[in-house]
């Protein structure tokens, strides 16, 4: 299918007609189709099921990409095990083939060269999400499976991509001034490496200012212990001396007593 009679299709929105048999307009086999659905069983039926996308429009499943999504620390953006959302989206790729085939008669085929059903490459991106529904771009790794002079076509495109035809509402959204980020004279970056220097510098100092604060606090606190102890200790001997002291008083008058 050409560009321009996909574009109509999809500004249509007729799904019915989405789903008809594409009329023998010469496209070329092994045409690439990547299509990203929800997390959920029915659209997945309607892309790879039986009398879905795929085997109306004559592309064969080949393979699965999963986008992990992740925080900037690695953690996933959510449990894998959500009621309402889980932390991965899917991206179903086919290739266009020669001669329209079913679900069952590629199965079948697969069956007989084999043994078994054909398996289905599953790979993935580990990637942190950006705005929402925004997808990551996959042109980097989408050239090296498609010929030299290849043309692509994304719909319900949230960016350009060099290249690429791009459509949707929000293909050129982010092309807007107020998404970017604002660039500095070339003169105010030598400034501004000074003032997150000695912004640092200052960090340090009042990092290194509360160490020193908690060590004196530390040392404060075992000298008072040590004073505590030294106390207590003279107490003990002067006791002590005031019993020994108090003995002797009691021998001494015991010894005038008998000498009486």
């Amino acid at each position: 299918m050409r560009i321009d009679e996909t574009v109509d299709l999809v500004d249509n929105m007729d799904i019915d007609k989405m789903l008809e048999e594409p009329a023998d307009d010469g496209s070329q086999p092994g045409a690439l189709v990547a299509v990203w659905i929800t997390n959920s069983y029915h659209s997945r039926q309607a892309v790879v099921g039986k009398y879905g996308l795929f085997e109306k429009w004559h592309v064969e499943f080949v393979e699965e990409w999963v986008w992990v999504k992740v925080t900037t620390s690695g953690e996933p953006v959510c449990p894998a095990d959500g009621k309402y959302r889980l932390p991965w989206e899917v991206c179903l790729m086919g290739r266009r083939m020669k001669e329209p085939k079913t679900i069952d008669e590629i199965n079948a085929a697969a069956a007989a060269s084999c043994g078994k059903y054909r398996q289905i490459k599953r790979r993935f991106i580990i990637a942190v999400p950006d705005v929402h529904s925004r997808k990551p771009c996959l042109k980097s790794l989408v050239e090296p499976l498609l010929q030299k002079d290849y043309r692509a076509l994304e719909c319900f495109a949230r960016y350009l991509v060099e290249g690429w035809w791009s459509w949707g509402d929000e293909a050129i959204k982010f092309s807007w001034e107020g998404h970017r980020v604002p660039m500095r004279p070339a003169e105010d970056y030598g400034e501004l490496k000074r003032k997150r220097k000695k912004g640092k510098h200052k960090r340090l100092n009042r990092d290194q200012r509360k160490e020193n604060e908690s060590k004196e606090g530390q040392s404060k606190i075992m000298e008072t212990e040590e004073d505590q102890n030294t106390e207590g200790e003279i107490l003990g001997e002067a006791t002590e001396n005031e019993m020994i002291g108090d003995e002797a008083t009691e021998n001494e008058v015991m010894e005038d007593v008998i000498m009486e």
